[in-house]
């Protein structure tokens, strides 16, 4: 009995340390989350909201942070459609129709998207940039349409003389490597964008690819 009283202090201290040491990690454990949740809280928005995070960023959100400030935009109505295309395509051609007796109920955003096989499609891009510089956009881009057959750059020129445009504003404008650039920039937006062919739309965070064309007014309504 005398060996069992001396060992029971010493079981007493092991087991008081053991439930000190316990306590400690669990109060260390509780002070690391703690911490992580404050870090996280502090985060910028732009770490906490990375775009084209569907967990946090909607899908017509994400799609319209690609609208860019020198995209030429017509009309104010409820429905957005973001239409990147090619001022040669006849299927470009086609959708655009199409939107355009519905143009009063959209808000209707144009990016270029030039086929490289054909110079033409360049020169059109940057002609109708040069044009929404000066607030016209709305008539060339019509004008560019109904003239898709003869595109050279002899045939834009005398569009922006019918659309009377500032010459001199348009050829500076037209021959500026800043407008390669900026169509560039939705060349780059379309592959970030994984698009493929044209024309192809994004109607309220819906894609919309060129074999829907036909079925756009049932879209957007």
């Amino acid at each position: 009995m005398k060996k069992i009283n001396k060992f029971l202090p010493n079981n007493l201290v092991f087991i008081t340390l053991s439930l000190l040491v316990l306590a400690v990690f669990f109060i260390i454990l509780a002070i690391f989350k703690y911490d992580l949740l404050i870090t996280d809280d502090k985060k910028s928005p732009q770490t906490q909201q990375k775009i084209g995070d569907p967990l946090i960023t909607s899908a017509k959100d994400f799609y319209n942070s690609f609208i860019r400030s020198h995209n030429p935009i017509l009309g104010s109505g409820k429905t957005t459609v973001i239409f990147f295309g090619d001022l040669i395509d006849p299927k470009t051609k086609q959708a655009w129709d199409k939107l355009d007796k519905i143009r009063d109920d959209i808000t209707l955003v144009w990016k270029n998207y030039p086929l490289a096989q054909n110079p033409d499609s360049m020169s059109a891009a940057k002609a109708v940039l040069c044009a929404a510089s000066q607030n016209k956009f709305n008539f060339y881009i019509d004008s560019v349409f109904e003239s898709q057959e003869n595109l050279s750059i002899e045939s834009l020129l005398n569009l922006a003389q019918k659309a009377n445009l500032d010459l001199d504003k348009f050829n500076n404008c037209f021959n500026n490597q800043n407008i390669i650039e900026l169509i560039g920039q939705d060349m780059e937006d379309a592959n970030n964008l994984l698009i493929e062919q044209i024309p192809y739309l994004f109607i309220n965070g819906k894609r919309v690819n060129s074999e829907e064309i036909d079925s756009l007014e049932e879209i957007i309504k």
